[in-house]
């Protein structure tokens, strides 16, 4: 749920901030009953790294992740996505789980 939920934020961000969904990096920090969380950063020295619009775009970390939540509300690969079950042996697509190319992959 982490994972599925970093990706919709780094869409999110990427979108408020300008910078490309593949130049922010993502780091997942799940230790259960004690800590979770998801740090977003950019580790390219461009002019796409300077870090500036992710720092901006964080004092608005409310809104970000409001806007992360609505992009995954509806897919555009639905209703095949909505209907995806991956314990099926039908499906032939296991290690994706819930996440398709449409609403939750990136680059």
């Amino acid at each position: 749920m982490l994972h599925s939920f970093s990706h919709l934020l780094i869409t999110a961000l990427a979108l408020a901030c300008g910078y490309p969904a593949s130049s922010i990096r993502e780091r997942i920090y799940a230790m259960p009953d004690v800590v979770y969380g998801v740090l977003l950063y950019t580790g390219s020295s461009n002019a796409e790294g300077t870090l500036g619009g992710l720092v901006q775009v964080g004092s608005r970390i409310y809104e970000s992740f409001r806007s992360a939540l609505d992009l995954g509300e509806l897919c555009s690969n639905d209703p095949v996505c909505a209907q995806h079950e991956a314990s099926s042996d039908h499906e032939r697509r296991f290690l994706h789980g819930a996440a398709c190319h449409g609403c939750v992959l990136i680059s």
